[in-house]
């Protein structure tokens, strides 16, 4: 059984008001537990920005303490794990980490650098071709179960023992399924440029644009090299120099590729043409929304986060972390429970209750937990995107 170790005494007043349904994440915003939610938010990102280390090789990359075994959330309450016995001092190097007592530090037995160690193994094998023999769909880390995630196209017995028998055989590792509906978004591949003039589409979160590589959704609106740009997936625009074409009359154009990187963090930087109007407002189920300039908030196991695609929106749940998928060198992706499709590729995740991004999404497909099968969609998360090309959320 868990352990609870230690609790602030400000949660103990605070708790009852932390929990966050679909329901809530689907209408406007939940304004009673916004000021516990965006302390939980702050918490986090204190956190996780603790762990960063720059360096001249390898530039930015997460160090953790050999004592922490990972963190989620629950109830609106971060939680985080340890393994060891000097708990005072775990605690004080934590509340340093966090800059706040606002934590529930509970008992853990896998670090996280060993459940690292085990992914790694298994996503070296797609480095030499192994995944696609093996029909391994993903590989990610479950902070609250403490496990490794592999993530199989056919979750029957005889794939899971040949997974064992050639990658590796370890109690840290459990496995789901996960299939992707699409690799390649695109809103339309057959169209023919229409004769009339139009006014060009605003690039806000959400809005789609086309593109003779495939196309795609905006995710937000940033600054780059001092110009207006925007984010999207890099595989809806393929290659630096390739244009974002307005999907009115698949002519007009909005942008061009400035950089892009489109088989290892599948992002994309655009810059907009002078007559295109940009920003990070938009509307999201009868409520208009603004993203926080110059921040995001991190990756979470079990936090609640919304999807503004150019098809979907709605809400979902972050189901696993630091997850590498077939096809992308990145390692630090994470998976989701909201609604996609083809088309939506680039739309942005963020959290509702902070109005910060959390991310962009890449690729759609279905994931099946203990037998139960629900969307699972594949985002790359504010923290990569702010390590490759420095690019934050910017209205001005």
């Amino acid at each position: 059984m868990k352990k609870i170790l230690f609790l602030s005494a400000f949660l103990l007043l605070v708790l009852g008001f932390g929990s966050c349904s679909n329901t809530d994440l689907d209408s406007s915003i939940n304004e009673t537990n916004q000021s516990v939610v965006n302390n939980a938010n702050d918490v986090i990102n204190n956190l996780e920005s603790s762990f960063e280390t720059h360096t001249r090789a390898n530039g930015v990359q997460s160090v953790y303490p050999d004592y922490y075994c990972g963190s989620y959330l629950k109830d609106g309450v971060l939680i985080v794990k340890v393994k060891g016995i000097i708990l005072e001092e775990y605690k004080k190097d934590l509340t340093q980490r966090c800059k706040s007592e606002n934590f529930i530090i509970e008992e853990g037995t896998t670090t996280m650098n060993e459940l690292l160690s085990v992914r790694d193994i298994i996503n070296s094998r797609d480095e030499m071709g192994g995944w696609k023999v093996l029909g391994i769909s993903g590989c990610g880390i479950d902070p609250k179960e403490g496990k490794v995630v592999v993530m199989l196209e056919d979750l029957s017995e005889a794939s899971i023992n040949k997974f064992k028998k050639e990658v590796i055989d370890s109690p840290l590792v459990k496995f789901w399924q996960l299939t992707f509906t699409e690799t390649e978004g695109s809103l339309d591949n057959n169209v023919e440029a229409t004769p009339f003039s139009i006014t060009p589409t605003a690039m806000i979160p959400g809005e789609g644009f086309y593109s003779a590589q495939g196309g795609g959704t905006v995710g937000y609106r940033c600054v780059y090299k001092t110009k207006p740009c925007i984010v999207t997936a890099g595989h809806t625009v393929k290659a630096v120099g390739n244009k974002m074409l307005d999907n009115q009359d698949y002519k007009t154009e909005l942008g061009s590729c400035v950089e892009c990187d489109a088989t290892g963090y599948d992002l994309a930087v655009c810059t907009l043409a002078s007559n295109v109007s940009s920003s990070n407002t938009f509307d999201y189920n009868n409520a208009t929304i603004t993203i926080v300039d110059g921040t995001f908030d991190n990756v979470k196991k079990d936090n609640m986060v919304a999807f503004k695609g150019f098809y979907h929106r709605g809400p979902g749940k972050i189901i696993v972390e630091k997850t590498k998928i077939p096809g992308r060198t990145f390692t630090e992706f994470a998976v989701a429970t909201y609604d996609s499709q083809s088309g939506d590729s680039g739309g942005l995740v963020f959290s509702p209750s902070t109005k910060r991004a959390v991310g962009i999404h890449v690729a759609t497909g279905n994931v099946t937990v203990d037998g139960v099968s629900q969307k699972g969609a594949v985002f790359l998360p504010c923290s990569a995107i702010k390590w490759k090309y420095g690019t934050l959320p910017k209205n001005n």
